[in-house]
């Protein structure tokens, strides 16, 4: 997914970047597996307070950390292929 998003803008990537983008899907997908499996343990065995803060708060810190992370290792991984001002 992250490939084709990438592509729309910039069609021949460079290896290392189609290698970057096909880890980031798998790195997204793992995460919102674990998520999906996690809320649905707070919804069939957890209390309604465990599901509250997890599915109501923790959930998505969670997912904006992700975001953020991914966000500064493509930084970084651009800058060191030159990409920096793309």
């Amino acid at each position: 997914v992250a490939e084709r998003i990438a592509r729309l803008g910039y069609p021949d990537l460079p290896i290392e970047i189609v290698t970057y983008t096909r880890k980031v899907t798998q790195a997204w997908c793992v995460f919102f597996g674990a998520n999906a499996l996690t809320a649905l343990w707070t919804a069939v065995w957890g209390s309604d307070e465990v599901w509250f803060y997890y599915n109501g708060i923790i959930a998505y810190l969670l997912a904006g950390l992700m975001f953020t992370g991914e966000w500064l290792l493509r930084r970084r991984l651009l800058r060191s292929l030159g990409w920096g001002s793309r």
